[in-house]
């Protein structure tokens, strides 16, 4: 947990992408549509620290598991059929801050 940090999205253990988790090794993903509403996800694996492997978690084993929340509306509305004239395209989604998650 003391690794994780969300500064350098090259580094090792970068935030966003180690609760995403690796494509190949380790991805446990839900979308959630519904506002208050509990969603169960399976987590099975574990990602090396260089995103290089996954192991099976161990049984009975204390395992810190961080999640990510990013907002997609802008996807969402940058493919809306008719777009409001006052629409402005931000350039990033918004996402939720490692800081955040504590």
């Amino acid at each position: 947990e003391a690794q994780v940090q969300e500064y350098n999205p090259s580094a090792p253990c970068y935030f966003e992408t180690y609760a995403k988790g690796f494509i190949g090794h380790t991805v446990f993903r839900a979308e959630a549509h519904v506002a208050y509403f509990d969603y169960d996800i399976e987590i099975n694996r574990i990602v090396r620290e260089d995103g290089s492997q996954s192991i099976p978690l161990k049984h009975e084993y204390p395992y810190h598991v961080f999640c990510f929340a990013e907002d997609d509306w802008s996807i969402q509305a940058a493919s809306a059929a008719s777009a409001s004239p006052n629409y402005v395209q931000p350039a990033i989604p918004r996402k939720v801050s490692f800081a955040s998650t504590s």
